[in-house]
């Protein structure tokens, strides 16, 4: 009898002590008895008269937290904004009036928030000069004032940080009516003019009306004692023509002699003649991509590096083979803008495995390793079958731990390849034999491997191809001769030549002094 009397005693009014704790008890015991109702609207007056009372941002945002739908909840909400922009409006920070616009996108001060905000981001970015930040502050202000001075800032700060070809080319697509762009349209085309120089792309030096091409026309025809081309040369008016008529006329002095030379400067010549076409079968395809590398050609270096997505693990692994052996056979300034060529082209577009992958032996040749090591991670990991992949992880990666895994990957990847190709190979397919061999190149300690490779009486030892012996043999010729039509074969060996013994033997006959 005692609890039901308690049970139905009245409830507290708001304003008493300890009223709300009353009415929290009460939803406590029973949140949906029959007083459950009148409970609940005391606690939301006794909340709303308390909130009023503190007038905070937290006591406000206390009440509409547990009373979203409360009666009071415009109220309660307008009350909130005011200070939350009573605070930013005081603090006036970069930060205060970032917060109230984020909280109040829509409240009363918003417009006035956000046009301070955009003139102190603005002037934050005119400070700095960085570009990133300009370009967020013209992004997030389409229409606000201040846009033609961060526009002229960001002109100036690309400008200023453009240093090369590429750059160039970005800042004058970005900027249409920039401040620079005579100026950056004249560094490209200087740049261009250096590197076709630099390539000895005759056909890029005309398209530019570059003088530049009819020297290294005649520089090229005079080092091959090419007859034809300096036939050509003499007959065509230009500051060359006299230069190629009296070496052509010196070389049918003695048609004998001149066929000797000829062939001996052909030898000491690099890039070294090669075929252009590819053969279709592996094992020549191969070859001919081992062939390329040697001639130490840099335009065959694209070319190269699209072979390492051949699907025959042996054309792709001669492939990467190729492209890492003339990166470093070439002249250091030439190889440098051959690598950074096909980044440019690479970089946008590598997703698969081979792309990775022939990104990541650029990034070699320039000295850039940790940029390499990412990309052929990511390609061994996204298909951990691709040869040149996995082949190049092995020997890239550089944790201990990671070591063994590319390892282990390496070593499975040989095994697959094996397992496919050893029946072929047995029945003496010279293709499967070719893909046998790549697998013992993935793994190196397989026996099995290895004796299925004796078991098609196969073999794997490819001729080394150095031309080294018979340039120096021909430099060495051309020497002897003490002929002035020697000279330029001579002198571009002894500038260009990887090889030590080429360069010495080279330098020595110029050394005398081949006057013409």
């Amino acid at each position: 009898m005692l609890v039901l009397c308690a049970c139905a005693a009245p409830l507290p009014t708001p304003d008493q002590p300890g009223a709300r704790d009353a009415y929290r008890a009460t939803l406590d015991v029973d949140a949906k008895g029959p007083r459950a109702r009148e409970a609940r609207e005391k606690l939301e007056e006794a909340e709303w008269d308390a909130a009023r009372a503190a007038h905070t941002i937290f006591a406000y945002r206390r009440f509409l937290k547990e009373f979203e739908d409360s009666r009071h909840g415009p109220e309660a909400r307008q009350l909130l904004e005011g200070l939350r922009w009573a605070q930013a409006d005081k603090d006036g920070s970069e930060t205060a009036l970032a917060a109230y616009v984020a909280d109040e996108p829509r409240g009363s001060h918003a417009q006035e928030a956000w046009s301070r905000l955009s003139s102190l981001r603005l002037a934050s970015a005119l400070t700095s000069g960085s570009a990133i930040s300009l370009r967020s502050w013209l992004a997030e202000n389409p229409a606000a004032a201040g846009r033609e001075k961060a526009e002229k800032a960001l002109d100036e700060a690309d400008w200023h940080a453009a240093a090369d070809t590429a750059a160039w080319r970005t800042y004058l697509g970005d900027h249409l009516d920039g401040a620079h762009r005579k100026e950056a349209q004249a560094r490209l085309d200087k740049a261009l003019r250096d590197e076709a120089e630099l390539l000895e792309d005759e056909a890029a030096l005309r398209t530019l009306g570059d003088p530049a091409a009819d020297r290294i026309a005649f520089e090229k025809a005079a080092a091959l004692l090419d007859e034809g081309k300096l036939a050509q040369l003499a007959r065509r008016p230009g500051p060359f023509a006299a230069d190629a008529a009296r070496d052509l006329s010196l070389l049918r002095k003695d048609p004998r002699r001149a066929a000797l030379l000829e062939a001996a400067a052909h030898k000491l010549f690099l890039p070294r003649a090669t075929l252009d076409e590819l053969p279709e079968d592996a094992p020549r395809r191969a070859a001919r991509l081992r062939e390329w590398a040697a001639s130490l050609d840099g335009a065959r270096l694209h070319r190269l590096l699209m072979e390492i997505a051949s699907p025959r693990a042996q054309v792709s692994l001669a492939a990467l083979d190729g492209a890492e052996a003339l990166l470093k056979g070439l002249p250091a300034a030439e190889a440098r803008v051959r690598a950074e060529r096909e980044v440019v082209s690479l970089e946008p577009l590598a997703v698969d495995a081979p792309q990775l992958t022939a990104l990541a032996v650029v990034q070699v040749g320039l000295g850039r390793s940790d940029a390499a090591l990412a990309s052929v991670r990511s390609a061994s990991s996204r298909n951990p079958r691709c040869a040149p992949a996995v082949s190049l992880a092995a020997r890239l990666e550089t944790e201990k731990a990671l070591q063994q895994i590319a390892l282990q990957i390496a070593l499975a990847a040989g095994r697959d390849l094996a397992a496919a190709h050893a029946a072929a190979a047995r029945a003496g397919d010279a293709s499967a034999i070719g893909e046998l061999c790549a697998a013992l190149r993935l793994s190196p300690d397989e026996l099995s491997i290895r004796r299925q490779i004796e078991e098609s009486r196969g073999a794997c030892a490819e001729k080394p191809l150095d031309f080294a012996q018979d340039r120096t043999e021909a430099a060495r010729f051309l020497a002897a001769a003490r002929t002035p039509l020697a000279r330029p074969a001579l002198a571009r060996a002894a500038a260009r030549d990887p090889d030590s013994s080429v360069r010495a033997a080279a330098r020595g006959a110029v050394a005398l002094d081949l006057a013409r």
